[in-house]
């Protein structure tokens, strides 16, 4: 079926990053910058990969990378306009996740929530929350439409459309009241 990377972003200027990144050394945030002026850094990154292995798949990484780092740009649209979905397609047994997982090796495990599969409703109830994270679903089963229309399908359509999801709940309150 392939994999599907949705990447989320935070709609507004998120100032926590700023006084995150004020916390670097001076040395680090220099080296940081003389990298960003690299003309072929991106080029570098997808040979990284093609030395830990992958071959043959430049652009296929080059859509990984691009949809993972696109969760840290900065919302300026409509909803809807804060999420890059990609979807990976090919024969079974082509690589697709072979080519996903070592360019995922790049990145922080905090960049991205990897799930094979989720009950309807766990999306909503995720503690660590999906801000500046991309959502991968590595085998998209649950989207297929064999499955018809799931809650599970129905979020990540919304999350996609809208950029965030709003559940409501009834809980008792401390008085045992459900609320």
């Amino acid at each position: 079926m392939g994999q599907i990377l949705l990447a989320l972003r935070h709609p507004k200027h998120d100032e926590s990053a700023v006084l995150e990144e004020e916390q670097f050394s001076q040395e680090i945030m220099d080296k940081a910058t003389e990298l960003s002026r690299d003309p072929y850094l991106f080029k570098r990154r997808i040979d990284s990969v093609n030395h830990a292995g992958v071959v043959g798949e430049r652009k296929n990484i080059a859509v990984i990378f691009c949809t993972l780092d696109s969760r840290l740009l900065q919302d300026r649209g409509a909803p809807g306009q804060n999420v890059i979905a990609t979807k990976i397609a090919g024969h079974q047994g082509s690589g697709k996740s072979y080519t996903l997982m070592m360019s995922l090796e790049f990145y922080p495990k905090s960049a991205y929530l990897l799930i094979t599969s989720g009950s309807e409703r766990s999306l909503y109830y995720l503690k660590q929350g999906v801000k500046h994270k991309c959502l991968i679903v590595a085998e998209a089963y649950q989207f297929s439409a064999s499955r018809g229309d799931s809650e599970i399908a129905y979020v990540v359509r919304t999350l996609l459309s809208e950029g965030k999801l709003n559940r409501i709940t009834t809980v008792k309150d401390e008085n045992g009241e459900m609320v």
